[in-house]
């Protein structure tokens, strides 16, 4: 992919999730905000690394039936709670690693993803249905493997931060998009 092309979809999307993290600073406890966006050729395992040493939390949401490409959001298991607190209102204290922490990182993840996956749909002109988001834990490596595909890969990894009462945290929303497919934006 030429920088041309990269820089035309990393505007695009950059537009796109600003608008979605202004969005959620405006309706959620949390201020979101966006750090960067990277286009870039590379392979899944340079970005699962992200949520740094340790298991990483992932939602993945697929897309199929026209264009394939993974998405994910990727964050420090650790983060979670802080992440989840600056999502919903938190008048109900949080029970560790409890389900109502995935249910709201699976919100997230479908908010931000669903971002990112309409953005490329529009610049590829083409239409499809996004999977049901899934939630998965583990070591950085098994999801980087997970999240392949056909190889050559471009990857579009964007990294925001949700702030809340003085604390910080980093997640990134990933799009995996084969070679053959990002040449055609």
């Amino acid at each position: 992919m030429n920088s041309a092309n990269e820089e035309k979809i990393r505007k695009l999307l950059e537009a796109g999730l600003e608008a979605c993290l202004k969005k959620l600073s405006s309706v959620s406890p949390g201020e979101w905000t966006l750090e960067s966006v990277r286009v870039f050729d590379g392979e899944p395992a340079e970005a699962a690394q992200a949520g740094g040493a340790g298991q990483t939390a992932i939602v993945r949401v697929t897309v199929q039936g026209g264009p394939a490409f993974n998405t994910a959001l990727l964050l420090a298991r650790g983060d979670m709670t802080h992440l989840s607190g600056c999502f919903i209102d938190d008048q109900v204290p949080w029970d560790g690693d409890s389900g109502r922490h995935v249910v709201a990182m699976l919100e997230l993840g479908n908010i931000v993803l669903n971002v990112l996956i309409n953005s490329l749909l529009k610049a590829l002109k083409k239409s499809s249905i996004p999977s049901v988001p899934a939630y998965l834990v583990a070591e950085p490596d098994a999801l980087a493997e997970g999240l392949a595909g056909p190889a050559p890969f471009t990857l579009i990894a964007a990294v925001f931060t949700a702030s809340r009462d003085g604390r910080a945290a980093k997640a990134q929303a990933l799009a995996i998009l084969p070679r053959t497919l990002s040449e055609e934006l």
